[in-house]
């Protein structure tokens, strides 16, 4: 009997700065159960087949034809103006990028030039731009803030199904890579909502390559699907892009599922779900849970095409423990949970973590991210004394809740073991607020300011994760967020912006609505898998939402600049590696430098430049300002140019520009 195969993908739009996790250990428990399997990152595979100045120059000419093709009409409405506009900035970015500066910046020791790094940040960004336009139904550009919810199942298999050329792309590489191959069973991990388009886009392009095979979607974000259907209707339309969606984890029940694939086993497991039968949906059983105590595979990541991710260093995810250990945070809805805000807590035996960690670190990876929802601070001083003990070298970062464990002695332990940076959910700077959200009584007198006070006396860097809006939170507690986070700055490598509260269906704020004060909960218009609720105050107060955070957000130190995964980004690649060669205060310098303190200076290889600018603002009011008054003079039909579309988009075009701007303007000639 021949041995079941089955290949699994990680589709785009992910992090290109290192592989993400979850095939890494799905791979392993296939081939403990007898099956060959075959693992690609698609994301970063297919990035780099098209991070290339050839395909920009196929995507300039192509903008240049549609640009030629508005211009012979006789005259151009609102939508002719917006597809002009979007056909220039193709043009001019397409010329400005330089795809072997983007990577070998990226990809060497020039990315900690932070002048150089700018730059290849600046290309990258007017790279997903151009993504943007060439496949119109995924956004690009803001992949990596959070992303709006899927809310409509049509929508979302339609809008997969139409990106077309990104199909027959994906079809080609996998072609490329497995010509004389045959699976079984092709499996996409979809974790984010940012990979759900291009990953059902990614299922139809398996299907032309491997036609015989059973499709299957799973991940995280797959999950959420499924949980938060409307009806049991409301899955029928992903059956056009695959036979099951898989529901929760897949270390156990997957390989069942590939045995009955094959005709092996009777009995299709419950966690496998036909979109296209409603009784299999309703037959949808309880999700079961991993115990990693019991068994725990050392992760593989053999797969990885290192040379391909935008990185100078190997960095990977490691998952120690699974669930969060405190799971009674109320507005919390995370993962594959049950009636609990997030998938209850288990943890691999110690002594597996650190034999996995050495091995790993052997392999020649050095950076690693503690990726669960939260790690117990225990297990996670267990993680650094046991790293530490055998004289690892490793660097790592965790996401834990802040506790009174946290002393100095242990903090001291934590930093000896080779923990840079660790993320946690300060979530408010009220004590009231905290108590409500189910994070403890009286936390900030307790716990955080103590906790904080220990890590001030280490190099570890803490990012606290915080939103506004709260069910009856108010301005006083808004401020006293503010205030606690400019008060640490010190100690905390980065802050962003503020979040807002989303209400999400199975949180416990949303199963006792009267409890937090608010009522008409509902689906947003179109929604039928849609998590996140619309809602209003029992008092009839307007959401704190729609009246703004930016009296807030413009005390906080930040600057919009720093976003995921580049340098800034809270649990970004990017940024571990920076405050890891350059300290947990080099965000904070860098986001004076760009607010116009010179008087910083950084001990980086080359100082920033006295004006630094950006340059898609340039493009946006120099470039098209150019194209546009050029139109003007030859062509009489846009003599009367003006309306709403093109003066929006040239609204600041006539604003000073900095020295270092105008220093650039001899780019205009590359637009032609």
């Amino acid at each position: 009997m021949s041995r079941p195969s089955v290949l699994l993908i990680l589709p785009p739009y992910g992090d290109f700065t290192y592989p993400y996790h979850s095939v890494s250990y799905l791979a392993p428990a296939l081939r403990r159960a007898g099956i060959d399997v075959e693992v690609i990152d698609l994301n970063i595979v297919w990035l780099r087949s098209i991070l290339k100045s050839e395909q920009l120059g196929i995507w300039k000419r192509e903008a240049r034809s549609a640009l030629d093709e508005l211009n012979r009409l006789p005259q151009w409405g609102n939508e002719e103006q917006k597809l002009a506009i979007d056909c220039i900035r193709v043009m001019a970015a397409a010329n400005f990028i330089d795809p072997a500066l983007i990577i070998e910046t990226l990809r060497t020791d020039a990315f900690y030039d932070y002048e150089r790094y700018l730059d290849a940040r600046v290309q990258y960004r007017l790279f997903e731009h151009i993504l943007n336009w060439v496949y119109p139904a995924v956004e690009f550009y803001r992949a990596f803030e959070r992303p709006a919810d899927e809310g409509n199942a049509e929508a979302l298999v339609s809008g997969a199904l139409s990106c077309e050329r990104f199909i027959g792309e994906a079809a080609d590489l996998l072609k490329q890579r497995f010509a004389k191959r045959s699976f079984d069973v092709v499996g996409v991990s979809m974790s984010f909502s940012c990979h759900l388009r291009l990953g059902f886009a990614s299922l139809a392009a398996a299907e032309r390559v491997f036609p015989d095979a059973f499709r299957i979607a799973g991940g995280t974000a797959v999950t959420d699907i499924v949980s938060y259907r409307e009806s049991d209707n409301t899955l029928a339309p992903f059956a056009r892009c695959c036979d099951h969606l898989f529901v929760g984890e897949g270390d156990t029940m997957f390989a069942s599922y590939v045995e009955w694939a094959l005709g092996r086993q009777e009995t299709c497991p419950a966690q496998a779900i036909n979109p296209a039968d409603v009784r299999d949906v309703e037959a949808a059983g309880e999700v079961p849970f991993h115990k990693i105590s019991e068994r725990h595979d050392t992760p593989d990541y053999s797969w990885c095409e290192w040379d391909l991710y935008l990185s100078p260093e190997r960095g990977i995810n490691y998952s120690p423990t699974r669930g969060c250990y405190w799971n009674k945070c109320t507005f919390c809805d995370y993962g594959m949970n049950r009636d609990t805000p997030t998938a209850p807590y288990r943890q691999a035996r110690m002594e597996r973590v650190i034999d996995d960690l050495v091995a790993l670190e052997k392999s020649g990876i050095a950076n690693v991210y503690m990726a669960a929802d939260a790690v117990s601070p225990k297990f996670v001083r267990g993680i650094a004394r046991g790293l530490s003990e055998c004289g690892s070298k490793l660097k790592w970062s965790a996401q834990m809740k802040l506790e009174h464990y946290l002393t100095k002695e242990v903090v001291e332990e934590l930093e000896i073991g080779g923990l840079v940076t660790s993320a946690f959910g300060l979530e408010s700077g009220s004590a009231e607020v905290l108590e409500k959200m189910g994070k403890g009584r009286d936390q900030l007198n307790r716990t955080i300011h103590p906790v904080l006070d220990a890590f001030k006396d280490s190099t570890i860097g803490l990012q606290p994760m915080f939103f506004f809006g709260f069910p009856g939170e108010t301005d006083a507690d808004r401020q006293a967020t503010v205030d606690l986070l400019n008060g640490n700055r010190d100690v905390f490598s980065v802050v962003t912006d503020c979040n807002s509260f989303v209400l999400t269906a199975g949180s416990l704020v949303a199963r006792s609505p009267d409890t937090y004060g608010i009522t008409n909960l509902r689906r947003p218009a179109g929604g039928d898998i849609q998590g996140s609720l619309s809602y209003e105050q029992v008092s009839g107060e307007p959401l704190a939402r729609d009246l703004g955070y930016e009296g807030f957000s413009r005390q906080l130190d930040y600057f919009e600049t720093f976003e995921r995964p580049w340098v800034g980004g809270i649990d970004s690649f990017h940024t571990f590696l920076y405050l890891k060669r350059f300290g947990r205060g080099i965000v904070h310098q860098l986001s004076k430098l760009h607010a116009g303190d010179l008087s910083v200076r950084l001990r980086l290889p080359v100082d920033l430049p006295d004006s630094y600018f950006d340059l898609e603002q340039v493009f946006e009011n120099v470039l098209i300002t150019a194209w546009a008054e050029k139109r003007r003079g030859e062509d009489k039909v846009l003599e009367e140019l003006g309306t709403e579309a093109l003066d929006l988009a040239l609204a600041d075009a006539h604003r000073p520009l900095t020295r270092a701007a105008r220093a650039c303007d001899y780019r205009l000639e590359l637009v032609d």
